[in-house]
C-alpha cells in the first residue's frame, strides 16, 4: 500500500542525486566551499575561462536539460519513458554533455582569441 505522497520517494531521490552530480558537484570540485566565488561565477557572470566557465556552462545545461525533460510527462500517451522521472534524467543528462561540448567550444574559441591578441 503506497501513500500518496510518498509514491515515488526513492525516484525522487535518485533524480535529485543526479542533478546534484551534474550541477552542483562539479562546482565543489573547482570552486570549492567558498561562497564568494560561487556568486561571482553564477549570479555576476564572472566565471573566468578554463575550469570556472566549465562548471557554469555545464551546470546551466544540465538544469535546463532536467527542466526541459520534464514537458513530455503530463502528455497522455502512456508510454514507459513518461514515467517519473525518465524523461528528466534523460533531460539532465543529454544537457549536461550539451555543456560539455558547447564549454569545449567555448573555450576554444577564446583561447583563439587570446592567442591572435598576444600574437598581434
Amino acid at each position: 500500500m503506497h501513500i500518496i505522497g510518498l509514491r515515488f520517494v526513492t525516484e525522487t531521490f535518485h533524480f535529485s542525486m543526479l542533478l546534484a552530480a551534474t550541477a552542483i558537484l562539479p562546482g565543489l570540485f573547482f570552486l570549492g566551499i567558498n561562497f564568494s566565488s560561487w556568486i561571482r561565477v553564477f549570479f555576476q557572470n564572472g566565471a573566468e575561462i578554463g575550469s570556472e566557465s566549465i562548471v557554469f556552462i555545464t551546470s546551466l545545461c544540465s538544469i535546463i536539460g532536467a527542466w526541459l525533460g520534464a514537458f513530455p510527462i503530463p502528455l497522455d500517451w502512456d508510454r514507459p519513458w513518461q514515467v517519473w522521472p525518465v524523461s528528466c534524467v534523460l533531460g539532465n543528462l543529454i544537457g549536461y554533455s550539451a555543456g560539455l561540448v558547447i564549454g569545449t567550444i567555448h573555450m576554444y574559441i577564446k583561447y583563439n582569441k587570446i592567442r591572435k591578441l598576444k600574437i598581434t
